[in-house]
């Protein structure tokens, strides 16, 4: 009698416990405004448009072909080649939901694998279509939120492969122009895949590495928070002798250096709390 009460028991409770888990799920769900796995064929445009295309930024043009869908992975890479005249130049991917899907706070994530190489990075960030704007506060004008960016190299050539960093930016990209950052050492970056996130509210950003809050910046009147939507991008940049370290004398490889993005998803709020 006692172990049949003890399967019902059993029965009930799990049961129980994937009743709530389908409830919970429903929930994350019904949080989510945007999300792509990057399971098709092809890039969709309904959701990303190419940046920066066919023009130069600091040492990379942009290009579609830096851009791809690998594997259920999303594939920026940097390449290089080597023109008739003997020059070798560098190209680069970068894609945004500019113009397509904007959302003013809430909460953003990524899955995302960094192969990088020295002089270039990868990064997941949003931006303000207003920043800088004349005439607007710099929270309404929005900010830029770097939610990542991995480089393995300093401008002095040390080894930063590891070191987590967040920056948030306003004021324009001119003689207004403000920032502040924050760094940790994360021992495993460098390596595999890693979930980067960051929750904002009204009146703050607060930063997930794997799920476990990093840091954070309060709103004051040193640091903005935004208070209009922005859009999401996704890039790879070169630029020789710079904060990224330099540029290798034969450039990238095709095939050696680029960032995989598992998916990126968008809800209205942190929708694991």
């Amino acid at each position: 009698m006692k172990k049949v009460l003890l399967s019902c028991i059993l029965t009930v409770s799990f049961f129980s416990s994937c009743a709530k888990n389908d409830e919970e799920n429903k929930n994350i769900e019904n949080l989510l405004t945007f999300s792509d796995e990057f399971t098709e064929t092809n890039l969709d445009i309904s959701k990303w448009m190419y940046r920066e295309l066919g023009t130069k930024r600091n040492d990379a043009w942009y290009v579609k072909d830096a851009v791809s869908i690998e594997d259920g992975n999303l594939k920026i890479s940097v390449y290089s080649k080597k023109e008739s005249d003997g020059t070798i130049k560098h190209y680069a991917g970068m894609i945004a939901t500019q113009g397509l899907f904007l959302q003013k706070q809430g909460y953003f994530e990524s899955r995302i694998k960094f192969k990088t190489e020295s002089g270039e990075w990868g990064a997941f960030w949003l931006q303000s279509p207003n920043m800088g704007k004349e005439g607007l506060s710099d929270e309404d004008a929005g900010t830029e939120i770097d939610v990542v960016e991995h480089r393995v190299v300093d401008q002095s050539g040390k080894d930063v492969s590891n070191l987590l960093s967040h920056t948030i930016h306003w004021g324009g990209y001119g003689v207004n122009h403000k920032s502040v950052n924050f760094q940790k050492n994360s021992s495993g970056i460098a390596n595999g895949y890693h979930i980067y996130a960051v929750e904002w509210t009204e009146n703050a950003y607060i930063f997930y590495l794997d799920g476990v809050e990093t840091h954070r910046w309060e709103r004051t009147n040193e640091v903005p928070i935004s208070q209009t939507p922005e859009y999401i991008i996704l890039s790879c940049e070169a630029h020789d002798s710079s904060w990224a370290g330099n540029i290798p004398s034969i450039g990238y490889k095709e095939g050696e250096c680029y960032m995989l993005v598992d998916y990126v998803r968008v809800y209205l709020k942190n929708p694991y709390k």
